[in-house]
């Protein structure tokens, strides 16, 4: 195979079994302290597929891969004279890169596999505990996979041992925490989401142009506003921060925030409310029962 072939295959292999292309984590947690954990990962195969097509040097190996298949089907698989005269003919006849060369291509080196809902990785999140759904195309090659779990109090995933935590890790079960809990009662997390992989310095061409093609984000909803973060978004109201991934990176996610007062803020907040409604309400008991006494008394006169 091609050296621009095997770049798409290998990249296409590491991204499927590692999270896939567009991954975005969410995660809300409520005055309460349950939380709510979602992760949404999609694979368009056919999609990132056209995308890488667009250099030329990938593109003239895939036509030259395409060729390849064409002529293994007219040549004898043992005729090496046969198949380069063949290629070099057929490599001509490929104009443009159409969507049925790349299922050719897709199939002729992955087959079904390449959607399988029985990804080891899969499986894993579900021995863990998580609810998982799975959505494929298999006609466009495409894959989504819904992960969740609902957490009853924030407690569940919090420790006091206080180092960084590896967000593939909670996924796998490996471990059950998310937050660390510090000596002032506040809640932060320390996440380190890796989306480096393998190394891809060898690679001719360059991973910027690769990182167009990839979007992950995280974003968590507090009840309060949050103490500190390195968030690249936050809402006007604070509780709300958002952080755009860089792919081939280690990316590091911190805020911190605390619950402990959240009771006493949602009182102090509501006492004026609370006095003002009492007080039409006992004002028009008031009103009603002043009326109905002045108008017995004049009915009785």
């Amino acid at each position: 195979m091609k050296k621009g072939l095997k770049v798409i295959s290998l990249i296409i292999c590491l991204f499927f079994l590692s999270g896939c292309i567009n991954s975005d984590i969410y995660m809300s947690i409520d005055e309460f302290k349950s939380v709510d954990f979602k992760m949404s990962s999609s694979l368009d195969i056919l999609g990132f597929m056209e995308n890488m097509l667009k250099n030329e040097e990938l593109a003239q190996s895939f036509k030259e891969e395409i060729a390849n298949i064409n002529c293994r089907n007219i040549c004898e698989e043992e005729d090496t004279n046969c198949i380069d005269s063949c290629v070099s003919s057929e490599v001509l006849k490929i104009k443009e890169i159409s969507k049925e060369d790349i299922k050719k291509y897709l199939d002729n080196n992955f087959g079904s596999d390449i959607l399988s809902e029985e990804n080891e990785d899969i499986e894993i999140y579900k021995k863990a505990g998580f609810n998982v759904d799975t959505k494929k195309d298999e006609e466009n090659f495409k894959v989504t996979v819904d992960i969740s779990k609902h957490f009853n109090n924030i407690d569940e995933i919090t420790t006091d041992n206080d180092k960084e935590i590896n967000i593939t890790d909670f996924l796998k079960g490996n471990s059950k925490y998310l937050f660390i809990k510090n000596a002032n009662g506040n809640y932060k997390c320390n996440l380190k989401v890796d989306s480096k992989g393998e190394n891809l310095d060898y690679l001719t061409i360059d991973t910027y142009s690769l990182s167009n093609l990839f979007n992950y984000t995280y974003k968590v909803t507090l009840p309060v506003k949050a103490i500190n973060n390195n968030a690249n978004k936050i809402s006007s109201d604070g509780k709300t921060l958002n952080w755009t991934l860089e792919p081939f990176k280690e990316n590091n996610i911190t805020y911190e925030f605390n619950l402990n007062n959240i009771n006493k803020e949602k009182i102090t907040k509501n006492t004026p409310l609370k006095i003002m409604a009492y007080a039409l309400i006992g004002g028009g008991t008031f009103i009603g029962l002043v009326t109905i006494i002045i108008y017995s008394t004049t009915n009785k006169k």
